[in-house]
Formats: structure tokens, C-alpha cells, sequence
């Protein structure tokens, strides 16, 4: 039940600042976005039971930084949403490279325990980088083409945007999953992880849209 509460606790502080990033410029969305999937890079591997099964810590910061690219969508246009998807994998890649000539240096003295602690916590960051960034890549364009398709079909919000985050994070499970944890746990496990975590996405897009949903109405009202 820990992590049960943890992860709620989690949850509402994205959605927090998803509900905010609606009346603020580009910029932020870019940074907030780039902070998330950061989170997803230092934290996507670990793995933690989920009323009893298995998935890991990154999926709702991952799905936050794919709201984050909706909403752009919604707010600032198409041009704008589709830019995060370079802003993002630059903004992670920039940071993997400067960990990895850091953890490359030679410590001294205390450095060394320091060095050993840095590599137990940092070994399985590429890979995680790799599989999160090559899926959003991927699947974060196919669901802003959508939404943009949605929208000028004057599909209702709500709806547009959870078919959004419904159709590219079925992709994005099923890629992130294969790339990241394949030949590390067992099929059976993986495919748990791949189910669960797509559950949890849609559990948090379900209770973050409607207040997303009320921000932007009154943001379009002022």
C-alpha cells in the first residue's frame, strides 16, 4: 500500500503543475517536459509491485511529459508540440553525456566510495535513456498528429486527448518495455510490467484530465 500512496503523491504534484503550465509560455512546457523524462532516465529501471503487480517508477512521469506535449498542442499549436520532441531528447541527451564524463573521472579518497555509489545508481541509465528516448521518438509524434487531427475535426477535448495518450502509449509500453528490460527479467514479468504500467497511464490520465480540462476552459475564457 506504500507505494500505492507514494505513487498518488507523485501523481498530484504532476498534475499540479500540468494545471499550471496551462497559463505559462512555451519555454515551460519544454523544461517541464525535459525534467520528466529526466526522472524517467535516473529512475525508469527500478521496478516496484503495484497492487501485487509489477511495473516500474517511470510511468507517470513519462506520461506527465507526454500531457505536457498535448497541452502545448492545445495552447501554443502544433509547430510548438512537435518541437518537444527534439527539445526532449536533446534536453536527456545532453544530460546523459555530461553523467557519463563525470562518472568516467577518477575520484580520490572518499571520491572512490562516491565513485562506486555513482556507478550502482547510474550503470542502467543509457539503456533506460536509450529505450525512452527511442520510443519517444516514436510514438510522442503519432499522438500529437492525432490530437492535431482530432482537433480540427472539432473532436471534444476530453476525448481527443485520451485517444491521444490511448493509442501512442500502447506503443510506447510495448517499445519502452522491450528495449529496456528484455534479457533482464523473465518474459512472464515483462509482459506484466508492460500491462500494469499501461493500467497505471491510463488510470492518470483519467484523473489528471479534468482538472487539465477546467484549467484550459478558463484559460481560454480570460
Amino acid at each position: 500500500m506504500n507505494n500505492i500512496f507514494l505513487l498518488l503523491a507523485a501523481g498530484l504534484v504532476e498534475i499540479l503543475c500540468l494545471v499550471e503550465l496551462v497559463a505559462l509560455k512555451k519555454e515551460w512546457y519544454y523544461a517541464f517536459i525535459v525534467v520528466n523524462l529526466i526522472l524517467v532516465t535516473l529512475l525508469g529501471s527500478k521496478i516496484i509491485s503495484f497492487f501485487s503487480y509489477s511495473t516500474n517508477t517511470g510511468n507517470i512521469f513519462y506520461l506527465s511529459a507526454v500531457l505536457g506535449s498535448l497541452i502545448l498542442l492545445e495552447v501554443h499549436g502544433r509547430r510548438s508540440a512537435f518541437l518537444s520532441v527534439p527539445a526532449g531528447i536533446l534536453g536527456v541527451g545532453f544530460f546523459v553525456i555530461m553523467v557519463e564524463f563525470v562518472m568516467s573521472m577518477s575520484g580520490t579518497g572518499v571520491g572512490r566510495e562516491l565513485d562506486q555509489a555513482m556507478f550502482t545508481l547510474f550503470s542502467d541509465m543509457p539503456r533506460v535513456a536509450f529505450s525512452s528516448l527511442s520510443s519517444l521518438a516514436l510514438t510522442l509524434p503519432v499522438g500529437i498528429y492525432l490530437l492535431d487531427k482530432l482537433k480540427g475535426i472539432h473532436v471534444d477535448r476530453f476525448v481527443r486527448i485520451l485517444l491521444a495518450v490511448i493509442v501512442s502509449q500502447i506503443l510506447d509500453s510495448i517499445i519502452f518495455f522491450s528495449l529496456a528490460f528484455f534479457g533482464t527479467i523473465s518474459p512472464s514479468m515483462l509482459a506484466v510490467s508492460i500491462l500494469t504500467g499501461f493500467c497505471v497511464k491510463m488510470g492518470f490520465v483519467l484523473i489528471a484530465s479534468p482538472f487539465i480540462l477546467v484549467r484550459l476552459n478558463v484559460s481560454a475564457k480570460t
